[in-house]
């Protein structure tokens, strides 16, 4: 990556980690908002949109990713054993003004947009994929 940015909602969350943070492009509209912010401020770069409480993820497993993505150039997003994970996807410049304008209607969900751009699943291990939000969750 060129550069790492956190998306935090209000862009004001983590001061303490020294990088550059974002808000949202919208208040409120969940991961779109900042996906579109991501876009919008990585200009004609692809982003890469990566949650951060994925903690089996591996680096073979984003370099999976990001094969997956030069080899088509469109959206590439993560799949486990039971669905796709959105969260977890490079999106291609290419894309910013269809989220902008989904944004900005209120479609705020990534799977139909993901359908609508015909992104392409890479299959990923369950285990890099289960996200952990509670300490409970590091014991399973």
């Amino acid at each position: 990556c060129e550069e790492l940015v956190l998306l935090s909602g209000d862009g004001r969350r983590y001061p303490e980690l020294d990088l550059p943070e974002l808000a949202d492009a919208v208040p409120d509209c969940g991961p779109l908002g900042g996906l579109v912010a991501a876009m919008r401020h990585g200009g004609d770069r692809a982003v890469l949109l990566l949650p951060v409480d994925m903690a089996g993820l591996t680096a073979a497993g984003l370099t999976a990713l990001a094969e997956g993505f030069r080899a088509g150039g469109g959206p590439v997003v993560a799949r486990g054993p039971d669905r796709r994970h959105p969260a977890l996807s490079i999106w291609p410049a290419s894309a910013c003004s269809l989220l902008e304008t989904a944004l900005a209607a209120g479609r705020l969900a990534l799977h139909p947009l993901l359908d609508q751009l015909e992104a392409r699943e890479l299959e990923l291990p369950a285990e890099a994929l289960i996200n952990w939000n509670r300490p409970e969750d590091m014991r399973r």
